[in-house]
């Protein structure tokens, strides 16, 4: 908006797949009709002033009438074929992308006993809910995850596929996209990365952010990525996944597993 205002620019058009209503003077972030592309989920953190003067044309199209509407035009884009997932990472190839810019540090992998397993080059290389890639040797009766990435100390722990599930979300940083937070226990889905599915649960408002407890357990909460909050079309807010409170993390050595959920 900075931008728009230095050129004397009274609106901004992007071209999300996501729409605004303006009603009786709130502007309402809403889902694209092409549910497939929507983008809504990456515009939670606008603001009501943002959204008066934000443009969205193509939310109201499915992505094949936009895609007729270039050829129609002459563009040279029209038959571009789509990106996938970050559309700026040559051929999609993130370890790479990411070995030309950060210098990684070598620690350990451990499991949730903290016994170490093997060791790694980055823990910026890996994700919660990897499989392929550890480096480990097959000791494991059943498959390893990525569990959880201990930034403090620089270590990948892993475990069974059953400790990738989570029953509740802390959330920081939450923005309602209205400007008013809605009522406690409030009924919402909720997206916890770009293209996974809406999950079912209530949302509880909390002095420093929200708690957002899901129906059915969720694989894969990351910490670091956004959960979006929404009811039926209509984007409500979201805000940044926190380490989730009492969940067990590796212990240290001479530490308990107790003493290590309960710090």
């Amino acid at each position: 908006m900075d931008r728009a205002d230095a050129l004397g620019a009274r609106y901004v058009a992007t071209g999300h797949y996501a729409r605004v209503e303006h009603n009786t003077g709130i502007s309402v972030l809403k889902k694209g009709v092409d549910y497939g592309k929507d983008q809504s989920y990456v515009l939670f953190g606008m603001t009501q002033g943002q959204l008066a003067r934000t443009l969205l044309p193509v939310g109201g199209y499915r992505k094949e009438e936009i895609r007729q509407m270039a050829l129609d035009a002459g563009l040279i884009t029209a038959d571009k074929p789509e990106s996938q997932d970050i559309c700026f990472i040559p051929l999609g190839d993130y370890r790479e992308f990411l070995r030309q810019r950060t210098s990684g540090i070598p620690g350990e992998i451990v499991d949730l006993d903290g016994t170490m397993l093997g060791t790694h080059q980055g823990i910026e290389f890996f994700t919660v809910g990897q499989r392929r890639g550890l480096g480990l040797p097959k000791t494991s009766v059943e498959p390893l995850y990525v569990v959880h990435l201990e930034a403090d100390s620089n270590r990948v722990v892993v475990g069974p596929e059953s400790a990738l599930y989570d029953g509740e979300a802390w959330i920081s940083g939450v923005n309602y996209v209205n400007g008013r937070a809605p009522g406690d226990g409030t009924p919402v889905s909720v997206k916890i990365r770009y293209k996974a599915y809406e999950a079912a649960a209530t949302l509880h408002l909390r002095p420093d952010g929200a708690l957002v407890r899901f129906q059915e357990p969720q694989r894969s909460v990351t910490p670091g990525q956004a959960a979006v909050f929404y009811q039926g079309d209509t984007l409500i807010g979201g805000g940044t996944i926190e380490p989730a409170e009492g969940k067990p993390v590796a212990c240290r050595k001479g530490e308990s597993l107790s003493s290590a959920s309960t710090g």
